[in-house]
């Protein structure tokens, strides 16, 4: 195997990886460091395996992977469209901090002088922060629906390549099963991550 095939399969392997690490992030209550970099090294080892069990340095292996690959990462965009919805869900909109002027603060006495400055710093995070939540909130839709799109779009490309491999190779296989066979793994390693490890981490 030749250095750049080496290098695009640790590539490929890094970042399916990172689409199972992704997943468990983003899914789990509490995220454990160990839990995080074992999904990791799972999603790692399915592509690998997977990869292995082809033939190498075929055309169609691109085209294979590059569908495996988009298909993998709709799980963690499917996961924050759900927890950013559902976050915003529950955050209600706040006012902006009002700011205490330094005749306000006249009554602490020479205390004021020390006070003040620092105030207006905490009020300025605060208000900071409050902002940033009603951009979110005002952008809740419209973001809510640029990543559906994204994510429709992205197994818009997976259906579209395995379409192309059925149709070059001489591989039979149906399509949604693929795609199903594609998820089970990232599905399966992210609930036992998620709902089972955690009642043996304590």
């Amino acid at each position: 195997m030749h250095f750049k095939e080496k290098t695009t399969l640790a590539f490929h392997a890094i970042t399916i990886g990172t689409a199972f690490a992704a997943s468990y992030f983003i899914g789990a209550h509490k995220v454990y460091d160990s839990l995080l970099v074992g999904a990791f090294l799972f999603g790692a080892c399915c592509y690998l395996i997977i990869r292995l069990s082809y033939k190498q340095g075929l055309a169609s292996d691109k085209v294979l992977f590059k569908a495996y690959r988009l298909v993998n990462w709709s799980v963690p965009v499917v996961l924050f469209i759900i927890h950013f919805y559902v976050f915003f869900e529950a955050v209600e909109i706040q006012d902006f901090i009002e700011y205490k002027s330094f005749e306000e603060l006249s009554y602490l006495g020479i205390f004021a002088l020390a006070l003040w400055p620092f105030l207006l710093i905490i009020y300025l995070i605060g208000n900071t922060i409050i902002g940033i939540t009603q951009l979110f909130l005002f952008l809740q839709l419209p973001i809510t629906i640029a990543l559906s799109a994204l994510l429709v779009v992205m197994l818009g490309f997976a259906y579209r390549r395995l379409y192309q491999l059925k149709q070059n190779t001489n591989i039979h296989f149906t399509i949604p099963l693929a795609i199903f066979r594609s998820l089970t793994p990232i599905l399966l390693c992210s609930y036992l991550l998620i709902e089972v490890a955690p009642r043996y981490m304590n």
